[in-house]
């Protein structure tokens, strides 16, 4: 049977392993609602494996009951043991067959998460002294820059996305992109050709322009009187108005936008609606509100992107996705 999944409809299980002790239950469960704060138009749930209650049949149970047809379950587990290979999908099969008309989808475990890595080194460098010798600058970007690679040797992307994910890792302190930066297949090689031709760029905040180093053809109009005045014509944002201001000189141009997603939305208006295209839109606005949404619209259009999943991004993304292009270009 087909039937569409609105967002009332959706739940997240996070799935504990469970304890006995009181203490280690209540600390779990109490980890589920800050999570669930951050997802107010999903139910988020929490269950354990074992040793305690709610386990998972209860949870589904109340979630079925509720109206719910897709459910996500997240195993809180590190190690990928017999719990997580044999025994949690059987028992989810059995599950989805029992509540007749519901989707379960099991996702990675927790311990599979890039970013884990670098938590535990954050928490341990607040207990150690790991001062290192003086470097020069140079060799403190060529040994970063290393180290990252060594990081990305087993990953899927390509050799070319490899650099601009490096790069992107490498301004941020983040390997959580390795699972949220997406390329559309010609990307790379559109965003070298537009560098190469010196194509116009057009930014959505002065901080994404500022970033672009060597770079001349670089445009942001977001503080210019005829910007603000449009928004206030227009009753929106000046993000919004920036790009409504350039209207068709966006075609086929570079976009980037590294802070507002109601600009990005406007960028996707104006493709939709006016057919204004921009060659390559990078669009990675950070934030809770709005920019995971505009981004995966963004992924889910017809225009060659590079994204990601997510709040994360920010002008410091945008701009080391575009050196990266840059330094492939010359």
């Amino acid at each position: 049977m087909r039937f569409e999944v609105t967002s009332k409809m959706r739940g997240i299980i996070i799935l504990g392993h469970g304890s006995r002790h009181l203490d280690a239950q209540k600390n779990f469960l109490e980890l589920v609602q800050r999570v669930a704060k951050r997802f107010p138009f999903i139910l988020v749930r929490a269950a354990f494996f074992s040793l305690a209650s709610p386990n998972l049949k209860e949870v589904i149970a109340e979630l079925v009951g509720a109206g719910v047809k897709k459910i996500w379950v997240y195993p809180f587990f590190l190690s990928p043991g017999v719990h997580i290979q044999h025994e949690l999908p059987l028992q989810l099969e059995q599950l989805e067959h029992k509540f007749k008309g519901i989707s379960i989808e099991l996702l990675p475990i927790f311990g599979q998460e890039p970013l884990l890595e670098e938590l535990i080194f954050e928490h341990l460098t607040t207990h150690i002294n790991c001062v290192q010798r003086n470097l020069e600058p140079t060799e403190i970007e060529k040994n970063s820059f290393s180290f990252i690679e060594d990081f990305l040797l087993n990953s899927n992307f390509s050799t070319a996305e490899k650099k601009i994910l490096t790069r992107v890792i490498h301004a941020t302190c983040d390997f959580s992109f390795i699972s949220s930066l997406k390329f559309h297949p010609e990307a790379v090689s559109v965003g070298v050709n537009l560098i190469k031709q010196k194509a116009p760029i057009f930014c959505d905040v002065h901080m994404v322009k500022a970033g672009l180093t060597g770079l001349d053809n670089v445009f942001c109009a977001i503080d210019t009187e005829e910007v603000k005045l449009l928004a206030k014509q227009k009753n929106t944002t000046r993000a919004r108005a920036n790009f409504l201001y350039f209207g068709q000189r966006l075609h086929q141009s570079l976009v980037v936008i590294g802070n507002a997603p109601t600009g990005l939305q406007e960028v996707l208006r104006l493709a939709k609606e006016e057919q204004i295209r921009p060659s390559l839109v990078i669009g990675v606005p950070v934030g809770f509100v709005g920019a995971c949404s505009s981004k995966k619209e963004l992924m889910q259009s017809d225009l060659i992107y590079i994204s990601n999943h997510g709040p994360r991004g920010g002008s410091s993304v945008a701009a080391a996705i575009v050196n990266g292009l840059k330094k492939m270009a010359f």
